[in-house]
């Protein structure tokens, strides 16, 4: 099938040509998020480009600020890894949330204990907020404190308590009439 790569041992390593495209369009600052969909790579395979390209251009010996101002470029620089690239988007260097600028109006409601939804139609409403329910979502999780679930388990002896149902059941075919009834409880 064209289009499909090809099942090796080493499924997890990139081709040249596709850590290109990935560095490519992350010189383009394009979001790994925007790479990842368009390529169809996996997000961590994606950051791990995006770092190990961040590490190889620090390690030139042309200083990159060099490179990029030079009008009129002499000659090629020696490492072939120093070529000035647009900042890469890592998760050292995240962008500013969309919600940032309403961070105080999410975070009053947040506190009330309204949910992600109803602050975000308010938001739209009555702040003209442009972005997505997403970002909203992900922005009020991580104003939330994570509470764990606390639950305590009882050890008894077999046969020391037991557990009784009290609910009708499902419907069950009487067999003599074959119509559907609740089954008559046994006590």
């Amino acid at each position: 099938m064209p289009g499909r790569r090809r099942k090796t041992p080493f499924m997890n390593r990139l081709s040249m040509d596709e850590r290109q495209t990935i560095i490519g369009l992350l010189r383009l600052k394009w979001p790994q998020r925007r790479i990842a969909r368009e390529t169809g790579f996996h997000r961590a395979t994606i950051r791990r480009v995006a770092l190990e390209f961040a590490a190889g251009t620090a390690e030139c010996t042309t200083p990159v600020a060099e490179v990029a101002t030079d009008p009129e470029p002499a000659e090629e620089p020696a490492d072939p890894k120093c070529t000035a690239p647009a900042e890469v988007a890592t998760d050292s260097s995240r962008s500013r949330s969309a919600c940032e600028p309403y961070r105080g109006f999410i975070e009053a409601e947040a506190a009330k204990g309204r949910n992600a939804v109803a602050i975000y139609q308010d938001l739209v409403e009555h702040h003209g907020y442009p972005g997505a329910y997403n970002a909203v979502k992900r922005f009020v999780g991580k104003l939330r404190p994570r509470t764990t679930k606390i639950s305590c388990r009882f050890e008894t002896e077999p046969g020391q308590e037991a557990q009784v149902d009290y609910g009708e059941g499902a419907l069950t075919r009487h067999p003599q009439t074959g119509k559907y009834r609740r089954r008559a409880s046994s006590s």
